[in-house]
């Protein structure tokens, strides 16, 4: 008795645990991140190559192409293909580098090197919202990169293409964009579309071709065969500098707008605007023909021609070819004549002509409204013209 009790002092109630399932669970389940899960894209590792998945695709290397084919075949909406920063090169009787296969939505390209196709680096006109971005495409026979309604072109160097350097379809964005050196067109892009600050030099079939109802700012166009701009009607051409190329610099066609561009040393005429036009704050210097052409019913206000027509051979500063334009406060310095006007009922205002040949302002007043012509302020009025 005296042992149990002694035993209970010693040793206070034991708690008892129920114990856990002995038994394994399996074997171990992998950590690691699969492949797809860290690059969860496609692999173009050889050409030719046809996707027909909607997915992401990138390039593992440089790559050359097979005679008689296109290098990428693209076949599935919703596709993005990252070049990768690498070369897709060409090869004798290539076709081209990228091509569509019908009618696709959502298109990304980017990020590498096209060249020495004998068809288009890129020929995607069949593309509905597509993207290209951050190309390099040079020397491909048939042209650069053509590019369907919708695209957003940017960053894209086109250079020694055998046709246009970049084209879209209508309802496109270009921007940041070069062409340099190209047989055809430098960028051209159907209606309703935006040129901004690209640079258009030296192509053979003039420089920046604009559809209707586009914008064309901040770009420089130079020594293109052709004209600098040529733009379809109710288009905006602003803050542009327009220079050496072998026909007239900038040519709108009716209801459209000129503002704030540089436009000089043309073959033909600096600012040529068809019907319904404002022409605003622009500088036309030493263009071969004439400074400034407008039709008729066009506003013509706070610009400057200088050096026009070699001075000798009958160019304008101001030609004015219609009827119903508002002239006003413009300047002409050395050109044969400083405001020639064939048509009537226009308005010419506050307007400045000086060191002329054939005549500051050459036009039947009695058609006309023109405010006096003084050649200083002796009998000036506040809407005089100068003439000296």
């Amino acid at each position: 008795m005296k042992n149990l009790l002694f035993a209970a002092l010693i040793f206070p109630s034991l708690v008892v645990f129920a114990q856990g399932d002995l038994t394994p669970p399996g074997a171990p389940a992998p950590t690691m991140k699969t492949l797809q899960q860290i690059e969860p894209r496609t692999p173009i590792s050889s050409l030719p190559f046809t996707i027909n998945q909607s997915g992401s695709y990138y390039l593992a290397t440089n790559l050359t192409g097979v005679s008689g084919q296109s290098g990428i075949t693209i076949a599935a909406h919703n596709v993005t293909v990252d070049l990768n920063g690498f070369d897709l090169a060409g090869v004798s009787g290539s076709a081209s580098g990228v091509t569509v296969n019908g009618t696709r939505t959502n298109l990304t390209l980017r990020n590498g090197t096209i060249r020495s196709w004998v068809g288009f680096a890129v020929g995607a006109s069949t593309v509905q919202g597509g993207q290209f971005e951050a190309l390099r495409v040079f020397h491909n026979t048939a042209g650069g990169l053509v590019a369907g309604a919708a695209s957003t072109i940017q960053n894209v160097t086109a250079a020694y293409n055998g046709g246009v350097a970049i084209s879209a379809r209508e309802g496109s964005v270009v921007k940041n964009c070069t062409a340099f050196g190209n047989a055809g067109a430098g960028i051209s892009a159907l209606g309703a579309s935006t040129f901004e600050n690209c640079a258009v030099r030296a192509n053979r079939n003039g420089g920046i071709d604009a559809g209707r109802d586009s914008i064309v700012l901040g770009c420089t166009v130079s020594t293109n065969t052709g004209h600098g701009i040529l733009a379809g009607t109710n288009v905006l051409v602003k803050e542009c500098v327009v220079t050496r190329n072998s026909q007239n610099g900038i040519q709108v066609d009716d209801n459209s707008t000129i503002a704030h561009c540089v436009s000089s040393q043309n073959g033909g005429n600096g600012v040529d605007a068809a019907v319904g036009c404002t022409i605003t704050e622009n500088t036309a210097n030493q263009n071969l023909q004439n400074g400034f052409v407008a039709n008729a019913r066009c506003r013509v206000f706070g610009n400057t021609a200088a050096n026009n027509g070699a001075f000798m051979v009958n160019g304008a500063g101001f030609y004015i070819l219609g009827d119903d334009n508002h002239l006003e406060e413009n300047n002409s310095v050395h050109n044969h004549f400083g405001f020639l006007i064939d048509g009537d009922f226009n308005l010419i205002v506050k307007n400045k002509a000086s060191d002329f040949i054939g005549g500051g302002f050459s036009l039947d007043v009695g058609d006309n409204r023109i405010a006096p012509i003084v050649a200083d302020f002796t009998g000036a009025m506040p809407w005089s013209n100068f003439a000296y």
